[in-house]
């Protein structure tokens, strides 16, 4: 996740859908924007269907806010780069009706408060589970930099919903770039060591990382 990627995708105007892809993108993406996810797990970010995360990412394409490359061997490449310079919409001119009795009497409109109530809830900031920090530590193991996680069990997720509750979004974020950049802990140590998840879990482990106690060397 890139807490920094993230933040520019949020103040991008877009539809409800081509947001929502874009965020999940974000939430894949390194602070360089790049991303491998694929469509399923695009698709379940979402909650929508392939053909409109499809259809979505063919728009932010278009609109400049996202580079999509196939890569042998690997799946399709992303590079998320939301624009700023996009030129709003025009608002259009208001219409002019004849009041009502209903209208003009001061009693509010339900039909425009739940309208407006719906669009402001429309597209929700996504929150980070305990799934997003496996998927996140899987994409540096299958790079090699770390043991896969294979099995989720109840003490790990418990351990995960504390580590969530208890940092910020960016001490995780920086927890997981102290691991990539790391070369003692991709196995150039004495005996060849690699972490699992469980690494990251540990409170002093995480500390150390995000302190800079295992960069470089």
């Amino acid at each position: 996740m890139s807490v920094r990627i993230m933040t520019a995708v949020w103040a991008v105007t877009l539809p409800d859908s081509e947001k929502l892809v874009l965020l999940a993108l974000a939430d894949c993406a390194n602070d360089e924007g790049d991303c491998w996810p694929s469509m399923a797990t695009l698709a379940r970010k979402c909650s929508k269907s392939d053909r409109t995360v499809q259809a979505s990412i063919k728009e932010l394409v278009a609109k400049g806010h996202l580079t999509r490359n196939e890569v042998a061997g690997k799946g399709c490449k992303y590079i998320v780069h939301p624009r700023s310079d996009v030129t709003p919409e025009a608002a259009s001119p208001p219409k002019r009706t004849t009041p009502t009795p209903e209208a003009a009497s001061d009693k509010p409109s339900r039909t425009i408060n739940s309208t407006s109530d719906d669009k402001s809830s429309s597209v929700e900031k996504p929150a980070l589970k305990p799934e997003h920090i496996v998927e996140r530590w899987n994409d540096l193991a299958k790079s090699g930099l770390v043991r896969p996680v294979r099995k989720l069990s109840k003490p790990r997720l418990t351990q995960m919903r504390t580590l969530i509750r208890e940092n910020e979004i960016s001490d995780i974020a920086d927890a997981f770039d102290a691991l990539a950049r790391s070369n003692f802990i991709h196995g150039e140590n004495p005996r060849g060591w690699k972490p699992t998840i469980d690494f990251l879990l540990r409170p002093s482990s995480f500390a150390k990382l995000i302190e800079g106690a295992y960069d470089g060397g």
